[in-house]
């Protein structure tokens, strides 16, 4: 497979993660791994690289070789939030992230966290021509029948909370963030008035 960065160049020193199996990128991007346990519906590629969202995709694998392309979002700081007030964050073209009062914990073990929350967040553009390469994971999915179909987006945003030490935060079991997210005028006269999650 080959990975590349926010500007569509090769990022060179990507961790990829397949099943148990995991290699690093070459300067071009590229890398290779042989005899991977993989499954004809959904195999799931992991990429991380410091300064970027973990980024994911899955395909569905062949017995021969498998290629894939993932394009890294870049994770820049979108704004701050105290975790027992809660806040919102919000970008550039409207999305905004709202975080509850008290009601985030650290990943590791679910205590509470009352500090600054770090949102790192970032806008992915359902018309943008890369969309497949960006999004995580893939539009495949499988509907109420088990019957496989294709997704369509509406608009997406990756996010990422942490402390201001680095630490992996979340939000707590009973409490619920509110994602806000513009449609592109150009689909809307497709969306519907409600999706289901």
């Amino acid at each position: 497979g080959n990975v590349l960065d926010e500007n569509g160049q090769p990022a060179s020193n990507v961790t990829i993660k397949v099943g148990s199996q995991t290699t690093t990128t070459d300067t071009k991007g590229y890398f290779r791994i042989n005899g991977a346990s993989l499954d004809k519906n959904a195999s799931l590629v992991i990429a991380e690289k410091p300064g970027y969202f973990r980024a994911y995709r899955s395909f569905s694998a062949t017995s021969g070789t498998n290629q894939v392309l993932i394009k890294l979002i870049k994770k820049n700081l979108s704004g701050t939030v105290n975790g027992n007030a809660g806040g919102d964050v919000s970008l550039s073209n409207g999305t905004k992230i709202s975080l509850p009062a008290n009601g985030i914990v650290k990943a590791s073990d679910n205590s509470n966290y009352t500090g600054t929350v770090n949102v790192y967040a970032s806008y992915i553009d359902p018309t943008s021509s890369d969309i497949l390469d960006r999004v995580p994971g893939s539009f495949m999915a499988n509907d109420k029948d088990g019957k496989r179909v294709f997704l369509t987006s509406y608009g997406m945003m990756a996010v990422d909370l942490e402390s201001t030490t680095g630490e992996r935060l979340q939000i707590k079991s009973g409490n619920m963030a509110t994602l806000t997210s513009p449609i592109p005028s150009s689909v809307q006269s497709s969306a519907p008035a409600t999706i289901a999650l």
